[in-house]
């Protein structure tokens, strides 16, 4: 199995991180803290007509027909800018919509007409052609439908389904936060894990962002470990700094070699996908939540400060670390999975 990424797939991730830099970076990110949505309007409509909605649907779905691996790297941009948005959110929801033949909402999920919002489940939800239990919801302003999914299928509703919305604070700026309750709710559209696992593309998603936590503030730590000077030396020279940088660099190679592992599992339809899956949410959120940590501390007084970005690093891994059920159940689904194939 080639993990080296091809010539086209680094295309994809150079075009995605110029776009992020330009329209999506955290400078956009704290200017729009206050407003109900993350994204304004024409970013979005942007978005869509790049094609990253559709990034990893076949051409005859409106798809640009490329696989989970390239909307991995696609993410993996996104979580090294800490893109706002519902991206996670239309990327799911149109597969689900193309999953089930409904190419009148998939067409306008894909040109960034109809907004979906992604639905976590709580704990006891029930996600089949009955929907029961707590959602949390991510990006709901403004949004047209919710995508619910986990590891037994995944369905798609229409907004105004979903009860009453609580508005929540959120920890990380760039997410708008609620919660709702479904109770035996048929959603417009359920599609079957077996069908089309799009809980673990979920996964693989999440991980590839986690990823790009990871490595980003590993490369913000050791720009600053070489640039601050102490005692008239890098900072950097020290043990105490040199070592934790060495523990990111680690980590971050860990997470993304994990992350498109379980892309390439993922895609291959492998019979260890699963197992692969879980391993790469696990690791890669680990890794974003460990680097972010060292991030603050290898930037002593300052990244503590609101003004530097370090704290948004945290609190995105904080949130991405306790989607889709937490690290708790990705440790179960590692422990129920078949295990791991030899390659």
């Amino acid at each position: 199995m080639d993990l080296l990424a091809s010539p086209e797939q680094e295309e994809i991730a150079a075009t995605v991180a110029a776009f992020c830099a330009e329209h999506l970076s955290i400078r956009q990110l704290r200017s729009r803290i206050g407003e109900a949505a993350a994204v304004d309007p024409a970013t979005w409509a942007r978005l869509a007509e790049l094609g990253w909605f559709g990034l990893g649907l076949g051409a005859d779905q409106g798809g640009a027909g490329y696989s989970v691996v390239e909307e991995a790297f696609m993410f993996r941009e996104l979580g090294r800018c800490l893109a706002p948005g519902p991206v996670l959110g239309a990327v799911l929801g149109a597969r689900v919509a193309a999953a089930c033949g409904d190419a009148t909402r998939c067409r306008s999920i894909l040109a960034g007409e109809a907004l979906v919002a992604f639905g976590d489940p709580d704990a006891g939800a029930v996600v089949g052609p009955r929907l029961d239990g707590r959602l949390l919801l991510l990006d709901a302003p403004g949004s047209d439908y919710v995508v619910v999914c986990d590891t037994s299928g995944a369905a798609l509703l229409a907004i105004g389904e979903v009860g009453p919305l609580q508005r929540l604070d959120s920890l990380d700026p760039g997410v708008r936060l609620a919660t709702a309750e479904v109770s035996d709710l048929a959603p417009l559209h359920f599609v079957d894990a077996a069908t089309e696992p799009v809980g673990l593309r979920a996964q693989v998603l999440v991980a590839a962002e986690a990823a790009g936590i990871a490595e980003a503030t590993r490369d913000i730590s050791v720009a600053y470990a070489l640039a601050r000077q102490q005692f008239g030396k890098p900072i950097g020279a020290h043990q105490a700094v040199k070592h934790r940088c060495a523990d990111m660099a680690v980590a971050a190679v860990a997470a993304s070699a994990q992350a498109f592992f379980a892309a390439l599992a993922l895609d291959r339809s492998s019979p260890d996908a699963a197992f692969q899956c879980a391993s790469a949410t696990f690791v890669a959120t680990t890794a974003a939540m460990g680097n972010a940590t060292r991030n603050i501390s290898n930037h002593g007084g300052l990244g503590f400060t609101w003004e530097h970005d370090a704290h948004l690093y945290l609190k995105r891994a904080h949130l991405l670390e306790a989607l889709l059920g937490g690290r708790a159940a990705h440790l179960c689904e590692l422990l129920d999975a078949p295990g791991p194939l030899t390659v």
